[in-house]
Order: structure tokens, then C-alpha cells, then sequence
């Protein structure tokens, strides 16, 4: 059995150890927020640099203001950027079907845009009339 004096010294140094342990969990603790703050404020800086490339027009705002802004703003800035884009290319898409179209209609000599109207109508009734016909092939079989 254990005197009085070693229990006193076994309650000394597991309080001396519980001290250490709670000085170390600190220590740890304040490492952990500090990178934690670090990673938090780079993925922050990298979202804004996004923001910027992504969008062409909004170089002229400082990036000390983006800074400023709360993260729920940036990441609807971000998804709006984002949409701009596909609305972007999806326009690009069709401007440039329209310009091969005109390329098109102009080959065949509609210069004016009468005649490229009519020309759309004229083709558009040939291939209304042809589904005509194969529908009642179809029928007919």
C-alpha cells in the first residue's frame, strides 16, 4: 500500500503532467488556428484572382475591395461569372452560325435581306413539302 506522502507525490505529478498536457493542447491549438487563418485567407486570395480572370470588366475594381467583401458575396460573384460565360460562349456559338448562314445565303446571291428572307421561305417550304410526301409514303406503306 501507498503512503500518504507517495500519494501526495503521485497527485503532484499528475497534476504537473495535466499542466503540460494543457500547455501543449494550447500550443497546438494556436499552430492549428493560425494555418487554419493561412489556408482560410489563400483560398480567399485565389477565389478574387478567379473572379478577376473570369471576368473581364471587374479589373476595375480594387482588389482590396473584393477583400472586403463577405465570402457569401464572392461565391455568388463567382457562380454569376461563371453563367456569364456559358451565356457568353453559347452567343459566340450563335453569332457564328449566323455569320456562316449569311456566308451561305450570300453565295447563292441574296444580298438583300428580302432575298435572304425569301430564300430561308423558299427553302423552308421544299423541306415542308418533302416531309409531306414522306409522311404519306409512310402511310401509304
Amino acid at each position: 500500500m501507498a503512503t500518504r506522502k507517495e500519494k501526495q507525490k503521485q497527485r503532484k505529478e499528475k497534476k504537473k503532467n495535466a499542466e503540460k498536457k494543457r500547455k501543449i493542447l494550447a500550443n497546438r491549438a494556436s499552430i492549428r488556428s493560425e494555418a487554419k487563418t493561412k489556408r482560410e485567407e489563400a483560398r480567399r486570395d485565389r477565389q478574387i484572382r478567379r473572379i478577376q480572370k473570369s471576368m473581364k470588366n471587374i479589373e476595375y475594381y480594387a482588389p482590396e475591395f473584393l477583400e472586403t467583401l463577405p465570402q457569401k458575396t464572392l461565391d455568388q460573384i463567382e457562380k454569376n461569372a461563371e453563367i456569364l460565360r456559358a451565356i457568353e460562349d453559347e452567343y459566340e456559338a450563335e453569332r457564328q452560325s449566323r455569320a456562316q448562314l449569311n456566308e451561305i445565303l450570300e453565295g447563292e446571291g441574296a444580298v438583300t435581306m428580302d432575298d435572304k428572307m425569301n430564300l430561308i421561305a423558299q427553302r423552308a417550304m421544299e423541306q415542308g413539302e418533302e416531309k409531306i410526301c414522306i409522311n404519306e409514303e409512310e402511310k401509304n406503306s
